[in-house]
């Protein structure tokens, strides 16, 4: 599975320094400790994931609607605040990591309580607050696991970082699915049940992650402390401006993230499939079925090599377009997936076509959706990676000297800067979050606008006809005022 990533590597050796290898920082000595302990990052990401299968218990539990968007807002707002404050005025470290996960056991602890004994809109409130105090910890451990993962891992763990959450909800999600046919999710007794059993096992990964990155930094932290002791204090809003400059040289693979984002959170769950014409179990049935997919989607893009090989530039395409012509299949797959997802919103707001109301082509749709986002992410953080070692090749000594390959105007990407895997995934991690929070106010809006739509008299007439259910009667009384 991984022997596509060969050339990559080969890529990466090529670009570093001798000197650089084999130092703190350097290939191999990050290499070593990827082996031992990478997947430490996976099980970190699970327990930062933000888990939006669950809203449906918590919306029995609490009696409360639109739970998923009103968390998606509030948690990405702060996440968002948070890895400003990284990038510009706070320099991470390891031991800014540790601290901030084992304060994230400390609030699953708090979400556990609050799943046993809260009830009503105070219990919807604290638990929306500590999902927020969530938020904050999961900035501080993005922003903190790129600074760590550039130093002591290779690009893999981010991937990982990011691939966990997605696995977590494949987990919990099954694990909701057992809960329902074992305990019942029909009365708010049985729905709490469900989400006291999914918010133990949310607490003992969040554990287990955070118990193998505290064994790693206790092998490391004399070589942290030291390193804090010899860097020099950095200008941050230099070095984060610095880092907005690099962009430009992976912009196409900046889109792609963003693209997948939006696409993501505006549709997934709340418009589909949880605003469709069709039963609750298939809803649940067409949520888990996006994060399976997506996760398929994840495992997909490491069989597809991003290696950049120069040779194959044509004198006649500048870098720029070089490098976009290899994302135009991405952006062909979002404008057919937007567009079938669109048909569906249609159907249901229409109530033809018949694409709302049949669980089959939901599914589907869900199932496309997940692969198309999670197969286009990946590839896009691990293509940034690709662009900038691209860009280091030109300027190197070897290749000046060869004048094979022209230098593009205003190169400003060193072997050096290119090693440095936070230089990209800091700014994709910032982009990745705002999409996040400008989809879930899209999703928002136009679920409040479909909502209406659906509860109007003119609809429930037209839509049911004279096929009136005691609940459509009750809504169209209430609308015309007759009761």
């Amino acid at each position: 599975m991984w022997h596509t990533r060969i050339r990559l590597r080969k890529s990466i050796r090529k670009i570093e320094d001798e000197k650089l290898i084999h130092i703190r920082g350097g290939y191999s000595y990050r290499k070593a400790i990827q082996q031992k302990h990478g997947l430490a990052f996976f099980f970190i990401g699970m327990a930062t994931n933000l888990n939006l299968d669950t809203s449906l218990l918590t919306q029995k539990v609490f009696d409360v609607e639109n739970f998923a968007n009103i968390t998606l807002f509030m948690y990405f707002g702060v996440l968002v605040s948070v890895v400003f404050l990284y990038l510009f005025l706070i320099k991470p470290h390891f031991y800014q990591l540790i601290g901030s996960v084992w304060l994230l056991v400390l609030s699953r602890v708090f979400h556990l309580i609050l799943a046993i004994f809260a009830k009503g809109k105070t219990g919807r409130n604290l638990f929306l607050l500590f999902y927020t105090v969530n938020g904050f910890l999961r900035g501080v451990i993005a922003l903190t696991s790129n600074h760590v993962i550039s130093q002591y891992f290779l690009n893999k763990s981010y991937l990982h970082l990011i691939d966990g959450g997605v696995m977590f909800s494949i987990l919990l999600s099954l694990l909701q699915m057992a809960c329902d046919e074992v305990i019942g999710s029909d009365t708010m007794k049985n729905a709490r049940k469900s989400l006291i059993v999914a918010q133990v096992f949310y607490l003992s990964i969040t554990v287990i992650g955070c118990i193998w990155i505290t064994v790693v930094f206790s092998i490391h932290s004399v070589e942290d402390l030291q390193s804090l002791k010899q860097e020099s204090e950095e200008n941050m809003a230099k070095t984060a401006i610095a880092k907005f400059k690099y962009s430009r040289y992976y912009i196409s693979k900046l889109m792609v993230v963003i693209l997948a984002s939006v696409m993501r959170v505006s549709f997934h769950p709340v418009l589909i499939p949880y605003t469709m014409d069709i039963d609750y179990l298939y809803k649940l049935l067409g949520s888990i079925l996006f994060t399976v997919f997506e996760f398929f989607g994840r495992l997909m893009s490491f069989q597809v090599d991003e290696y950049i090989d120069p040779s194959k530039k044509s004198p006649n395409t500048d870098h720029d377009m070089f490098l976009l012509l290899h994302d135009v299949p991405k952006y062909l797959l979002f404008v057919i997936q937007i567009s079938a997802n669109g048909l569906a919103l249609y159907s249901t707001w229409y109530q033809k076509l018949g694409f709302s109301n049949n669980p089959v082509i939901i599914c589907l749709l869900a199932m496309s959706s997940g692969f198309i986002v999670g197969f286009t992410s990946n590839c896009a953080f691990e293509g940034a990676q690709s662009s900038l070692q691209y860009y280091s090749y030109l300027n190197t000594s070897k290749n000046l000297n060869r004048k094979d390959i022209s230098n593009a105007p205003d190169n400003i990407i060193t072997p050096k800067i290119a090693m440095d895997t936070s230089n990209a995934n800091d700014i994709l991690t910032l982009f990745n979050y705002l999409s996040y929070v400008a989809g879930s106010v899209i999703s928002h809006v136009a679920y409040k606008i479909i909502k209406a739509h659906k509860e109007s008299a003119v609809f429930i007439i037209k839509s049911r006809g004279d096929h009136l259910d005691l609940h459509s009667v009750n809504s169209l009384a209430q609308k015309l005022k007759l009761v």
